[in-house]
């Protein structure tokens, strides 16, 4: 788009005035610093709770840090559930077994 609408835009004019040369000067530092401050800013703002885990040495807990640790807990959870159903069903005594052992 830059390529094309910009040279586009000069061609009103085929000779620059001062004010007009000043324009797109002033337009295109604009432009490049608008551009920077974006291509730094968006980033660090997206992923700044993991800059803050890093700043802090991980003591700065942040929402999606504690939606994961909260994750690993309900893990924890099930699992301990699924041991203990293989623990109680491990003991349990098999019918066929019994059965046999009595006749």
């Amino acid at each position: 788009v830059l390529v094309l609408v910009w040279p586009l835009l000069t061609l009103p004019l085929s000779v620059f005035t001062l004010g007009y040369w000043t324009f797109w000067v002033v337009l295109s530092i604009l432009w490049g610093l608008l551009a920077t401050i974006a291509m730094v800013i968006l980033p660090v703002y997206e992923s700044k709770s993991a800059v803050l885990g890093v700043l802090s040495c991980g003591k700065v807990v942040t929402k999606e840090r504690q939606a994961y640790l909260d994750g690993l807990a309900e893990q924890e959870k099930l699992q301990d559930a699924v041991n203990s159903f293989d623990e109680v069903e491990a003991q349990a005594v098999d019918p066929v077994d019994d059965v046999s052992a009595d006749s």
